[in-house]
């Protein structure tokens, strides 16, 4: 495995990335890795480099690149969600796209094989990443915030619930039963999108899990029975859509 930070170009300007690389010179699945809103840290590149030990070319695009400070200790949620709302849909599609293209654009990478998943924030900007980006070829979601989002801006300015007829990819959903940002109401939401829209998708909600039940190093959250089971879920979806 080898893993370097790298800088990608969109659209004129040069934004920093993260880039794990398997072993071998494939060609091998990608998949574009969205931070939560604590910014590319090194539980999201731990993550990155958990993809390519499972033969996947994984990059995690640093959407927070505007701030002076892009990372974010988890203990000030204030100025962590203060950097966010200044995050625009707009610019956050262009660094996704640039993502997946530079992926696309490796020797090492096939094209046809390159997938998405986020984590809280993140998992939102992977179903809007789904909607925008019809060469994606399957979607994770892990308890995305705003999929369904009542309270648009003009930095956000559709909720993502209202793309989904424009999915073209598989969706795979994991969210926690006691998630103080995602109500279960908002999970059935979801669900009845996928569904009424005909798209191939399965949801799943751990019992007793916090959001961001995924997140190790966060011992406040970190839920080890459902990240497990999630994990490996995540991987038979990907082994599924991207490997065969």
């Amino acid at each position: 495995m080898a893993d370097r930070n790298i800088r990608i170009d969109v659209d004129g300007t040069e934004v920093p990335a993260y880039l794990a690389l398997p072993e071998g010179s494939g060609p091998h699945p990608g998949m574009l890795v969205i931070e939560e809103i604590f910014g590319v840290n090194d539980q999201i590149r731990d993550v990155c480099r958990r993809f390519s030990s499972e033969g996947y070319a994984a990059i995690s695009v640093e959407h927070f690149h505007r701030e002076t400070e892009p990372l974010t200790p988890y203990a000030d949620r204030e100025a962590a969600g203060e950097k966010m709302r200044r995050l625009k849909d707009a610019d956050m599609v262009a660094e996704m796209r640039a993502g997946v293209d530079y992926l696309k654009n490796l020797v090492e990478v096939n094209e046809d094989r390159v997938g998405v998943i986020g984590y809280c924030l993140g998992g939102t900007l992977s179903y809007l990443a789904a909607a925008k980006m019809p060469d994606l070829a399957a979607c994770v979601v892990y308890y995305g915030t705003a999929i369904v989002n009542d309270d648009l801006n003009e930095n956000t300015p559709v909720a993502p619930i209202s793309l989904t007829k424009d999915i073209r990819c598989p969706v795979l959903g994991h969210f926690a039963e006691k998630d103080h940002a995602v109500p279960l109401e908002h999970v059935e939401r979801i669900k009845k999108a996928l569904s009424d829209a005909a798209k191939t998708h399965e949801v799943f909600v751990y019992e007793g899990a916090l959001h961001a039940f995924f997140r190790d190093t966060d011992p406040n959250r970190y839920h080890p029975d459902a990240a497990g089971l999630s994990w490996r879920r995540t991987l038979s979806f990907l082994e599924k859509n991207l490997k065969r």
